[in-house]
């Protein structure tokens, strides 16, 4: 008994520790002071990039907004990020933060019907095009957080030292007063050469998942997918032909969709102790240190974007024993061979998608699955 109530005691301990860092999505306060950001230096509150905007205005003589402590011509950007070009980006073609910069979630994917993570090299290149210098500061947002985590995560993993999530998205931004423009800008590029280095930590690739998902001693494989992909119901994706879990894979409750339980209503982040909360009655017990969980934690959905949410999260908690799975269920489960032929080669190369006109033929990987 001594023994349990030490735990629980730590626990609470961490509990009220992260929740005084998350102000801005604290559901329990009605009035947030105007320029709250609910996580240190990774979560911004749009009234805080309002301020860095004014900062950086020329001419200013504005204050830089709390814990930012460049000077005015410290270099940064704004980015609206989803999917496709900007001709066709609906929502930041409606309106956007003044400044901000589309960027197209494909530019650092290799194509359909895979959009794995490209490899390091052409990750910067895709960074410098967009104008991202080593000591940029990176703002991102998206109508979808998952998006906005996803490119977060692959600019943290690419070695940018200044990356924050602004809360809410556009739609916050809006809601708390600020004005919008719709004038398209488009990114200058860097004329230095980016160069990382990456940080390896924060990826799981399928390799690495292959030699550790049978040691469920030491390790966690957290799937964040809806409850039908984890049963093996749908694949989850129009374009994808195998269903199922990794074996060994615990349902940490789905990011994003109907059945979400990561954001608030208005896609703000939740309160980092409602995550904590909800993560230890799924059994993961905090480690001997605030700063690990007692196993290492893979978090992992389809294809990396909604496990990159569930990671910052664990992240600004000040954990380090975690990983991104980035190829996901996808890149588990699924050989992608190129084919020209309507009949992937009589089937040697396995079969496509008919929901998604594609070059590639999908076949199993091979690798354990269930259920």
């Amino acid at each position: 008994m001594k023994k349990k109530m030490s735990w629980i005691g730590s626990f609470l301990a961490l509990v009220f520790m992260v929740a005084a860092l998350s102000g801005c999505s604290d559901s329990s306060s009605t009035v947030k002071p105007p320029e709250v950001y609910c996580i240190g230096d990774n979560l911004v509150s749009p009234a805080w990039v309002a301020k860095l905007v004014k900062y950086h205005e020329t001419g200013s003589t504005s204050a830089a907004p709390v814990d930012y402590t460049y000077g005015r011509t410290h270099k940064y950007l704004i980015f609206e990020t989803s999917w496709g070009p900007v001709a066709g980006a609906t929502k930041y073609n409606a309106g956007h933060v003044p400044g901000a910069i589309h960027s197209d979630s494909d530019i650092y994917e290799n194509g359909d019907p895979r959009w794995f993570l490209l490899p390091d090299s052409d990750i910067f290149d895709a960074m410098e095009s967009m104008g991202i210098t080593e000591d940029t500061t990176v703002i991102v947002y998206s109508a979808d957080p998952s998006f906005a985590a996803r490119l977060w995560w692959i600019l943290k993993y690419a070695g940018l030292q200044d990356v924050r999530i602004m809360d809410g998205g556009y739609e916050k931004w809006v809601a708390d007063g600020f004005a919008g423009e719709t004038a398209v800008n488009n990114p200058t590029a860097a004329t230095s050469e980016y160069t990382g280095p990456v940080n390896p930590g924060f990826i799981a690739t399928i390799d690495y998942v292959a030699a550790h998902y049978t040691d469920t001693d030491n390790y966690i494989l957290a799937d964040v997918r809806e409850k039908d992909e984890y049963d093996g119901i749908t694949s989850g994706y129009d374009y994808l032909i195998e269903k199922g879990r990794i074996p060994n894979a615990i349902w940490f409750n789905p990011v994003g969709g109907s059945n979400d339980q990561y954001f608030n209503a208005d896609n703000t982040f939740k309160s980092l102790s409602d995550i904590l909360a909800m993560w230890k009655n799924l059994g993961v017990a905090d480690g001997a240190s605030s700063s690990t969980f007692n196993k290492e934690i893979i978090f992992y959905c389809g294809g990396g974007y909604r496990s990159s949410a569930a990671f910052f999260y664990a992240y600004v908690m000040g954990y380090q024993n975690i990983r991104n799975l980035s190829d996901g269920w996808e890149g588990w489960s699924t050989t992608y061979t190129y084919d020209l032929s309507d009949d992937c080669s009589e089937g040697l190369n396995g079969a496509k998608h008919g929901a998604w006109p594609s070059d590639y033929c999908q076949k199993p990987s091979g690798r354990d699955i269930e259920p």
